[in-house]
């Protein structure tokens, strides 16, 4: 959906943009990253990296007018715990439905951080909570062309390839793990994950699971989530949520505050 249409909140609806929105903005901070990456990357993997170094990058550096339209979701540099000076990247991309062209989109992204920022390596990562469950396809650039196997056996020498770690947020092998992620990472997770089926009680309840959580998290999950989830379904208001978290939280005063700043998202 490409066409601005206000809905009865107040903020122009494009439920299809709804899902790049919330990722982006719950990933804007190293912390939350460092999540990302334990749910990416093997502990082998993660033994290269210093995390402490993990800086996120803009993702205005695309330089093909074709594809302006088109920016990186995530884009993180790291430093190597061996020291050495070179320039790592994990390239996320999050998706909440299969996308034939998925492959040629992360080339192009990878084929702009190697030559305009000299990258040594570029590590892809796909973030996936789509309604099917599976990802459908190859997640091996090579194997997604779909050539014979025995010209690929022939010619693999000289052909590009590359794979991609997939972080599938509605496979049970990773909903498991979620409990190994700080709590709000958790719980926005899990959010996202069951955006598809969510309501006003569905949102209720993640606000009352972050009564352990600092005001500021709450404030930064609950405004984020509620945001999403009204662009995503505009029949959905705040006013019907606050009313939700009144039933499910009744004498939270530090929520009922909280739930009054969402007023400007009316």
């Amino acid at each position: 959906m490409t066409h601005n249409d206000s809905g009865q909140n107040g903020v122009a609806h494009k439920p299809g943009n709804a899902h790049d929105k919330f990722f982006r903005s719950f990933f804007s901070n190293a912390d939350k990253v460092r999540n990302l990456f334990k749910l990416a990357f093997s502990e082998q993997q993660l033994a290269h990296f210093d995390l402490n170094t993990i800086s996120i990058q803009p993702n205005d550096w695309l330089e093909i007018d074709s594809l302006r339209e088109q920016r990186a979701d995530l884009v993180v540099s790291v430093r190597l715990k061996s020291g050495e000076d070179l320039s790592i990247y994990v390239l996320t991309e999050h998706k909440s439905q299969p996308d034939p062209r998925l492959m040629l989109q992360l080339l192009s992204y990878q084929t702009q951080l190697y030559v305009q920022h000299d990258a040594a390596a570029v590590l892809p990562v796909v973030v996936y909570h789509g309604k099917k469950q599976s990802w459908p396809g190859s997640l091996s650039f090579m194997h997604s062309r779909k050539l014979p196997d025995g010209f690929v056996e022939d010619f693999s020498d000289l052909m590009l390839s590359y794979g991609v770690s997939l972080v599938n947020l509605r496979d049970p092998k990773f909903r498991d793990r979620f409990d190994e992620l700080d709590r709000d990472v958790e719980l926005g997770l899990e959010f996202m994950a069951d955006i598809w089926e969510a309501d006003e009680a569905s949102f209720a309840r993640l606000i009352k699971r972050t009564v352990e959580l600092s005001d500021d998290k709450r404030k930064n999950l609950g405004t984020k989530a509620a945001q999403y989830l009204i662009i995503f379904k505009p029949e959905i208001t705040i006013k019907n949520m606050n009313q939700e978290i009144k039933k499910q939280l009744p004498g939270d005063k530090a929520m009922e505050a909280i739930a009054k700043e969402w007023s400007m998202l009316t």
